[in-house]
C-alpha cells in the first residue's frame, strides 16, 4: 500500500516536472531578455581602431625589481632620474602627449588656410 502510494506520487510529480520543463522550454514569446540581447549587440557591433587597441600589450605594468645596489637605490639624484623615467615612459604621458600633438595639428589645419 504504501509502495503503491510512493510510487503514484512519485508518478505525479515527474509529470509535473516534465510540463514544467515543456513550459520553460516554450517561453513567452513576447518576452526578451534584454540583457542577452545586448550584450550580443554589443559583441556583433563594429570594432574600431580603438576598441582594440590596449596599452598591455605595449607597457609593462608590473616591471621586475631592480638589480641597482642598495647605494644607488639611497642616492637621490639616481631615484630622481628613476622617477623622470617612470613619468616619460608611463602610458599616460604617452596618451596625454599624443593628445595634444594631434590637437595642435587639427587646430593648425583648420586655422591656417590652404594657400
Amino acid at each position: 500500500m504504501y509502495r503503491q502510494r510512493q510510487e503514484k506520487t512519485d508518478n505525479i510529480l515527474a509529470e509535473k516536472a516534465l510540463q514544467t520543463d515543456e513550459f520553460l522550454s516554450l517561453g513567452d514569446k513576447s518576452s526578451t531578455d534584454w540583457d542577452k540581447a545586448w550584450s550580443n549587440f554589443r559583441k556583433k557591433g563594429k570594432k574600431t581602431f580603438f576598441s582594440q587597441f590596449s596599452p598591455n600589450k605595449y607597457v609593462t605594468w608590473n616591471p621586475k625589481r631592480s638589480n641597482y645596489p642598495l647605494s644607488e637605490e639611497v642616492d637621490p639624484i639616481k631615484r630622481t632620474e628613476r622617477s623622470n623615467l617612470r613619468i616619460w615612459t608611463g602610458p599616460e604621458f604617452t596618451l596625454v602627449g599624443v593628445i595634444i600633438i594631434v590637437t595642435v595639428l587639427l587646430v593648425y589645419t583648420i586655422l591656417v588656410p590652404a594657400k
